[in-house]
């Protein structure tokens, strides 16, 4: 089955606005709890974005990423799926998460300096999880989500057998394994395995998504009181965001079209996969910059909060148009061969949501 182009916009305009709201959602020094927050006007607003809004980013991505899977139909070619995720997928996350793990224990050993987590002297237990994720999250801890993907990608075949003869069953089957958590360690998080089926059984049943469109204002109004109630209510269980942020900001985004918002984000979709994976570790390298020179210049966390992913989404889109034209060819193999993909009104029905990231927050 194709994706129509009005579709494939949606997606290619929600791509860079979910995983900018990740870099957001992953700015250092915030409070990660509603009741920890003080009752200052930065602590709302941080909190209604980084405790509400952009929590719902992952969901939303996983659940497109199941989408774009089961729409085009590669769960019925298992051998071209696992080669195809092992090059858009694999090696992205061996790239830019075992090789920088690597990195910064070399530079550790050398230099006595911890970059991100403490590699040395560790057990291999901790070294086994910060390579590969297995029990906790890799040390590039965003890209659990390509961790968890690639293990949904493992079970599509599987999950696509229900999918297609008993959808119903499908979803509550793994809502049951997966949303009760008996899967144990196998999934991260256990929404993603939820939302990755809903989004398959989307595809499977030729849904018209764009219906919900009509819903955009109550579905907008809905989110931003959900978002907010976090905060002023101290609600540290977001688990009823999560479930239900992808079906708000599906049409939500609708509300968009017309503005300037919508060609900037078609433009900027391209750069989403790179700025994912790439970003947790310069936003520390930002960080380190930041406290350094707070001890002789007064800067307010608040200016980090908002500037810190700002210039960490312009610095990656700079590397991005650098590597291009300096090493294209390698560059494009380290992100997945996605270079030049994303142009506006195309759709990539075999991207498998693996573009936005991912994998995370």
């Amino acid at each position: 089955m194709t994706i129509d182009r009005e579709t494939a916009n949606r997606i290619a305009v929600l791509r860079p606005l979910l995983i900018f709201g990740v870099v957001f959602l992953h700015v250092p020094g915030q409070v990660d709890q509603a009741s920890l927050l003080g009752h200052g006007w930065f602590d709302y607003l941080s909190g209604f974005f980084q405790l509400g809004l952009f929590r719902g980013t992952v969901p939303t991505l996983t659940l497109i990423a199941g989408f774009l899977l089961y729409r085009a139909g590669l769960d019925l070619v298992p051998g071209k799926l696992y080669r195809k995720k092992a090059r858009t997928i694999g090696i992205p996350f061996l790239v830019f998460n075992v090789a920088l793990a690597l990195m910064a224990a070399a530079i550790q050993a050398r230099f006595d300096l911890v970059f991100m987590r403490d590699l040395v002297g560790v057990a291999p237990r901790d070294w086994i999880n910060a390579l590969f994720g297995v029990k906790a999250v890799p040390f590039n801890y965003p890209l659990y989500f390509l961790r968890d993907l690639m293990v949904l990608i493992a079970l599509a075949p599987l999950l696509g057998w229900f999918l297609r003869r008993r959808p119903l069953v499908g979803v509550l089957l793994v809502a049951l394994v997966f949303g009760c958590g008996f899967d144990g360690w196998l999934i991260r998080r256990d929404s993603s395995a939820v939302m990755f089926a809903i989004g398959g059984w989307l595809a499977l049943a030729d849904r018209d998504l764009l219906a919900a469109d009509r819903l955009a204002v109550p579905a907008a109004v809905l989110l931003v009181l959900l978002c907010a109630a976090l905060p002023a209510l101290r609600i540290d269980d977001n688990t009823f965001l999560v479930y239900t942020a992808p079906f708000l900001i599906w049409p939500a985004v609708a509300l968009l079209r017309g503005t300037a918002l919508w060609p900037l984000a078609l433009r900027m979709s391209k750069y989403s996969f790179f700025v994912f994976v790439a970003h947790a570790p310069l936003q520390e390298l930002l960080y380190w910059g930041y406290v350094h020179l707070r001890r002789t210049v007064p800067i307010p966390y608040e200016a980090f909060w908002f500037l810190g992913p700002v210039l960490t989404i312009g610095i990656l889109v700079a590397v991005y148009h650098g590597a291009m034209r300096v090493a294209p060819r390698a560059f494009n193999a380290v992100i997945g061969a996605r270079a030049g993909k994303a142009r506006p009104g195309e759709a990539h029905a075999d991207d498998a949501g693996a573009k936005a990231l991912s994998r995370a927050g």
